[in-house]
């Protein structure tokens, strides 16, 4: 019986399962986001235009309200997509917009907590 368990096991190493193709990376995905410490997220398949942007907002504020270049928003093309970060932003519920164009096309949107560090047990 031991002989057939590893014949199985070998045939299941030898044949690996292909990726799903519907099973595509998240627009946006949030890496980091603790309290006192900067938001790390990244952006896969982000807008071809050169006058692309991401901000990061109180989950409820429009997308007009910005704020300041650096500190809530950044053009795409001075950022490292893969490694993207914001400064520290206070505890809350938060987003991250991404527009396809220099105003306010939205393109992409994920809303996600800033929580203190205690309080993320399921992350190690």
């Amino acid at each position: 019986s031991l002989v057939s368990l590893g014949i199985i096991r070998k045939a299941f190493k030898a044949k690996p399962t292909p990726a799903r193709e519907d099973q595509k990376a998240p627009a946006i995905e949030v890496l980091k986001a603790i309290e006192g410490k900067p938001v790390r997220f990244r952006i896969n398949d982000p807008p071809d235009s050169s006058s692309a942007w991401v901000g990061i907002y109180p989950s409820g504020a429009k997308d007009q309200d910005h704020g300041e270049e650096g500190e809530r928003w950044k053009w795409l093309r001075d950022m490292n997509l893969k490694r993207a970060s914001f400064p520290e932003k206070s505890e809350g519920r938060w987003s991250i917009r991404v527009f396809s164009d220099g105003g306010f096309t939205p393109d992409e949107r994920v809303d996600f907590d800033i929580l203190p560090e205690k309080e993320r047990w399921w992350e190690d």
